[in-house]
């Protein structure tokens, strides 16, 4: 937490809270990994994480009144998102391939925050990072390179990582050396 506070960057320390939350095991952690999680969303002022962090709450320990209540304040603003997502994935499940990225990205930024879609939103950020590294178009091709970003890539890692798409990282990483050459840390995704 002290790192994230003087660097600025709350990704990781989000999914450490994320997976201590949604990890089997002792109680106790998980319900005090949530409490910390609904905490630190609400501070981001991203509600439905913190809804997320409060259902989860009431999940663990059902006597929790203060978690119900905050839980069901938030309920409508996470149905309405959910409903959101269910049409984006339509949409990209009908989409052309020239706007399937655009349909993509909606997936992307309406399930960063709901840890419940965590498979859709890594297939949608693997899909993205594959293609990341393909030129738009032959004039694309011909004035820049690639579109290329180490933000999509590192998302991209972590949350198939989260899900155990482990296939889809290895798929990623190399697609990224074979376009772009040596790389230390890309390597290193693929030995880890």
């Amino acid at each position: 937490k002290a790192l994230t506070q003087k660097t600025g960057e709350s990704a990781w320390f989000t999914e450490a809270l994320i997976r201590g939350v949604m990890g089997g095991g002792d109680t106790h952690a998980r319900l005090a990994a949530a409490r910390e999680l609904a905490s630190s969303a609400e501070s981001a002022n991203d509600p439905l994480l913190s809804a997320w962090a409060y259902r989860a709450m009431v999940s663990i320990d059902p006597s929790d009144e203060r978690a119900r209540a905050a839980a069901a304040r938030l309920e409508g603003a996470v149905r309405r998102h959910e409903e959101e997502l269910a049409l984006a994935r339509q949409a990209v499940e009908t989409s052309a391939a020239d706007g399937r990225a655009v349909a993509l990205y909606e997936v992307v930024r309406l399930a960063r925050s709901l840890p419940d879609d965590s498979q859709a939103l890594a297939e949608a950020l693997v899909e993205l990072a594959e293609d990341s590294l393909v030129p738009r178009s032959s004039l694309d091709a011909q004035w820049t390179a690639p579109v290329e970003d180490e933000t999509l890539f590192a998302e991209a890692c972590r949350v198939a990582e989260r899900v155990g798409d482990y296939a889809g990282i290895a798929r990623i990483a190399r697609s990224r050396l074979d376009a772009r050459g040596p790389n230390v840390r890309v390597r290193g995704v693929l030995v880890a």
